[in-house]
């Protein structure tokens, strides 16, 4: 058949994710956004403050639209999610390293390094601690957590591709981004990649953590069963995670894929699947149709975050742990701000 001129499919793919991608292009190559004699601080901590009051202002929201009443004690349960959110990303990275970190505990444990899949573990931990505690349901509480955790998931990859992790394969496609800053940390990682142009895996993840979002936001107003939301996340985030990886680089050391990504991915698909068999044991709520008590209306979350500078404080204070949580390095980065003497 003659060439009309049409250009293939993986092109017009690139050229549209290109342009998708092209407004985000100047984050990358400035990680760093203060340099001390004893410590820096990253831009990512900026991403994680970011994520953290996007989560909570659209959780507030969802749970506004419930008819759940905020009493003053989402203060410290509030600071109390971001704590869980940050040691489950921490204990599945070290978790991850395997052998690797039982070889070498010490240089692991002061490296900065986060799994996304073990904050979403944290993060549904926290639901079963806090319901009783806010005395709101479970699935209630999991349902608004993921579908904000979306939202917020469009700052943490943008705060990826910023940083430099996450990053993806070499390609010759339009929609490639170099780094050329060598604290970038895909540079500290693979020096050989500087100015290769790369898949901007973090930025294909934005988009579809937001496009979720946005779904789902549309679709609260069929007043869908309590834990749907939940199931159907979950489900989405394991097939994301499975068909970005087919895309990413730095799931490979020395050639060799990490196989613990792949399984975090497939253990997220077995949970969706789980929620169904044991959801009626945990929430007597579990996918009853329960009319929101509130009509979906942005103007709402003004009216109740506005009307209760409880809930402003939560949401502040949520934004600072992230951000020290998140953004504070050492004097080298990609490590913590330790003594000298535990770097040594």
């Amino acid at each position: 058949m003659s060439n009309l001129g049409v250009a293939p499919l993986p092109a017009l793919l690139g050229k549209f994710f290109f342009w998708m991608t092209k407004p985000f292009h100047f984050l990358k190559d400035n990680p760093v956004l203060y340099r001390g004699r004893h410590f820096n601080i990253v831009f990512f901590g900026v991403f994680a403050a970011l994520e953290a009051m996007s989560i909570l202002l659209a959780f507030v929201f969802y749970l506004g639209l419930r008819g759940a009443v905020l009493a003053p004690v989402a203060v410290p349960e509030f600071l109390l999610l971001v704590v869980f959110v940050w040691i489950g990303a921490r204990l599945f990275h070290l978790f991850a390293l395997g052998k690797k970190f039982l070889a070498q505990p010490r240089k692991y444990l002061l490296q900065t390094g986060f799994y996304v899949q073990g904050g979403l573990v944290g993060l549904l931990v926290w639901c079963f601690q806090a319901a009783p505690v806010l005395q709101i349901s479970i699935f209630t509480l999991m349902d608004g957590l993921l579908w904000a955790g979306a939202l917020g998931q469009f700052w943490g990859r943008l705060g990826c591709f910023n940083y430099g992790c996450c990053f993806g394969k070499p390609t010759h496609q339009d929609c490639g981004v170099s780094y050329h800053n060598e604290e970038s940390k895909v540079l500290r990682w693979r020096p050989d990649l500087k100015g290769k142009p790369l898949h901007p895996t973090q930025l294909y993840t934005a988009y579809a953590n937001l496009f979720v979002f946005i779904v789902f936001l549309f679709l609260l107003p069929l007043n869908l069963p309590t834990g749907f939301i939940s199931m159907s996340l979950l489900a989405a985030h394991g097939l994301l995670r499975i068909f970005i990886e087919t895309l990413r680089e730095d799931i490979y050391f020395h050639g060799k894929r990490n196989g613990s990504t792949l399984r975090f991915a497939l253990a997220s698909l077995v949970a969706a699947g789980l929620l169904g068999f044991v959801g009626h044991l945990v929430d007597p709520f579990f996918l009853e149709s329960i009319p929101f008590r509130l009509s979906p209306s942005w103007s709402h979350l003004f009216v109740i975050v506005g009307s209760r500078l409880y809930l402003e404080i939560a949401i502040l204070g949520a934004g600072l742990v992230a951000f020290l949580g998140y953004g504070i390095h050492g004097k080298t980065l990609g490590q913590f701000p330790v003594p000298v003497q535990l770097e040594n």
